[in-house]
């Protein structure tokens, strides 16, 4: 099984405007995060309406997009003109296959290859 999630038109609605408001376009950066991934479609994994979070994002200028679930690393970047689309990586090293991480992101800096 997996874990689906959703925003909801109230939430994205607010983001909508907010992302459009004064004080959110004076900002120096704009990082948003949320926990479902907003671009792979796969079942049970994804943000259920992903669209509507492109919609109230798309045309305004965000820095940083933070996600979780999948870990692919670098591949989002510039989906919805977003220069840095990070996902979360593993933190538990699960079945010790992999050691576990820690990203530290410059958000003043030009993001990496």
């Amino acid at each position: 099984m997996g874990s689906e999630g959703e925003l909801g038109k109230k939430q994205t609605d607010k983001l909508a405007k907010l992302m459009v408001s004064k004080r959110v376009k004076a900002c120096a950066k704009k990082v948003v995060y949320l926990h479902h991934h907003p671009f792979d479609p796969e079942l049970f994994h994804h943000l259920k309406d992903a669209p509507a979070l492109g919609r109230a994002i798309r045309g305004n200028r965000v820095d940083l997009l933070l996600f979780g679930h999948n870990h692919d690393g670098l591949v989002w970047n510039e989906e919805w003109g977003i220069p840095r689309c990070y996902d979360a990586g593993t933190s538990t090293g699960k079945n010790k296959e992999k050691p576990a991480r820690v990203r530290v992101i410059d958000i003043l800096g030009e993001p990496a290859d």
